[in-house]
């Protein structure tokens, strides 16, 4: 009860910071993506002070300095995205479902950013995010996504969707893995009044490296990669 009690405070207070959110993305739509981007990292850090949130980074020299990345992360909470907002200091876009367009204030912002938004019941509509995803990339455009498609809310890692990745292998990209720790513990799960996330960034794959293997393999490569990540941060 005491945890359900905590939620509902965090949410009700973060509210009051949507209305002008919704305005701060309506101001910058159409200006630089680099400064959208900024934009959108100014509320990210804002949100983690308000909910008590510190970061620990780890792996920050293995981001590469050329563009056109996949950014392969695993989902924990609701956080998530204040979190890598926060934690990257190079623009990125993102995949994500259609429905975050409709969130109230806040769905404002997966426009702003230019993300790319599908049906995950739609399997012509999954083909077109994984083109418009590509294209991003072969643009010189970093690209995040969650391979479990959905909130884990906990430290356990979900399936991976080899899907995910087929947009570095159509562009020919560097994959680059990211895990989250504790995430989830700041708005889904909170039980405390201060956080620490974890964020461990880790070597880029290259296309050189990947090519020839199948999504699948490379898709469960990533994932033990991010589990030892994880495993190697928490113990």
């Amino acid at each position: 009860m005491f945890k359900q009690w905590k939620k509902f405070k965090l949410w009700l207070k973060m509210s009051f910071f949507l209305p002008a959110a919704y305005i701060s993305a309506v101001r910058v739509a159409k200006k630089d993506f680099g400064l959208r981007y900024e934009v959108a990292r100014i509320w990210a850090n804002m949100i983690l002070r308000f909910t008590r949130t510190r970061l620990e980074i780890n792996g920050k020299e293995n981001f590469p300095s050329e563009l056109g990345n996949l950014i392969v992360v695993n989902h924990q909470g609701s956080m998530d995205a204040f979190v890598l907002f926060s934690a990257i200091e190079t623009p990125f876009s993102a995949v994500g479902k259609v429905e975050g367009a409709k969130i109230p204030f806040l769905g404002k912002w997966y426009k702003t950013m230019e993300m790319v938004l599908f049906d995950r019941d739609s399997a012509k509509d999954s083909l077109r995010m994984v083109k418009e995803a590509a294209k991003q990339l072969t643009e010189g455009r970093n690209v995040l996504i969650f391979p479990e498609g959905t909130r884990s809310k906990s430290a356990t890692l979900g399936e991976f969707k080899a899907g995910a990745l087929k947009p570095a292998f159509i562009a020919k990209k560097p994959i680059v893995p990211i895990a989250l720790i504790d995430s989830y513990k700041v708005l889904d799960e909170p039980g405390g009044s201060r956080f620490v996330v974890g964020v461990v960034i880790g070597k880029p794959i290259l296309y050189q490296e990947y090519e020839g293997k199948s999504t699948q393999e490379v898709t469960d490569q990533v994932k033990q990669i991010i589990q030892t990540m994880m495993d190697k941060k928490e113990g």
